[in-house]
């Protein structure tokens, strides 16, 4: 067995017999193996799951309400706190306008299309490209277009932005979607993506149990080595990949996710569409959420130092043509 990344051979076990979490629900007794590179630190699912395991995930309705249909219902309490998460996506296009004037923006697994909703003011054109049908279907606007199609869908030198916003650790090719990104990018044109960091101090720390080993959705985890090989590879010569995450050291999650294992699910505030009526019915909520924003204050003032020193949970990486 190699890397697939850097090809070398020295991959050893580091996560055996990993079972299927997806938000925090149990619901399927397969498990899985990961693979640690001990050169490029690249961390992998082996073998591939199949493409029936990647339909039954990403074709699944339940995968997408589980964390949208808040988003879309209850617009007027869930868009000013999730508009913050939105405001960061626009922050790194202004970094991009500031260098080179943008026409054309594509994202790459772009869901049910908010962040495209959001950045549509800025550009001339919006494309997206997702894989799932069922969120084609659902876009939550019919103003720009998502294709299924990627490989071979857009002219050479098209785009002047191309953004994947979590997305390349849950596909099973990343050379080649990297690659085709690099020839559909004008000259100038800059691809910014994020996705987990295989050097995080959550994951040294809770290996299993961390929120991002999510087998069959998280296919891969990488790390800054990683990301810098495969644009060195196709040509990406000026980059930069730095730690991004607010929260550097997430402990509620995993906590979460071991509960997950005894009873099933957890009703928390990210995954309960019902969250006010459970609030009233649970005495210890407010306890709870106290605590936890307690906690959260807490982690974001660690996590400068540890985003510094590259342990952080999430990479961000812009990569000019």
């Amino acid at each position: 067995m190699k890397c697939p990344i850097c090809q070398a051979k020295e991959v050893n076990i580091a996560l055996k017999d990993v079972p299927i979490v997806r938000h925090y629900k149990i619901e399927s007794n397969k498990k899985y193996t990961l693979y640690m590179c001990d050169k490029c630190f690249t961390l992998f699912v082996y073998p591939i799951p199949s493409s029936k395991e990647f339909d039954s995930v990403y074709n699944n309705p339940e995968y997408y309400t589980s964390w949208e249909k808040n988003l879309t219902r209850n617009m007027q309490i869930r868009y000013n706190n999730d508009f913050k998460k939105y405001k960061v996506f626009l922050k790194k296009i202004y970094i991009v306008k500031e260098i080179h004037e943008p026409k054309r923006i594509l994202e790459i697994g772009c869901a049910l299309g908010h962040f495209l909703y959001w950045v549509m003011p800025h550009f001339t054109e919006v494309y997206g490209v997702e894989y799932s049908d069922y969120a084609i279907e659902n876009s939550i606007n019919d103003k720009f277009k998502i294709s299924k199609e990627f490989f071979g869908k857009f002219k050479s030198n098209f785009f002047d932005v191309i953004c994947a916003w979590d997305v390349f650790e849950h596909v099973p090719n990343i050379d080649s979607y990297i690659k085709e990104c690099y020839r559909i990018l004008k000259p100038g044109g800059r691809l910014i993506l994020t996705t987990p960091n295989s050097q995080s101090i959550s994951f040294k720390i809770f290996k299993e149990r961390w929120i991002d080993i999510t087998p069959p959705e998280h296919l891969a985890i990488y790390s800054k080595r990683s990301l810098g090989i495969l644009f060195n590879k196709y040509g990406f010569g000026n980059f930069t990949i730095q730690c991004s995450s607010r929260y550097s050291l997430n402990p509620p999650l995993p906590i979460y996710t071991m509960v997950a294992k005894f009873f099933g699910t957890v009703p928390t505030k990210r995954i309960d569409k019902d969250y006010e009526k459970f609030r009233k019915k649970d005495s210890l909520s407010l306890f709870k959420t106290l605590l936890f924003s307690t906690y959260y204050k807490i982690a974001s003032v660690i996590s400068w130092p540890i985003n510094k020193l590259g342990y952080g949970d999430s990479l961000l990486a812009v990569a000019q043509k």
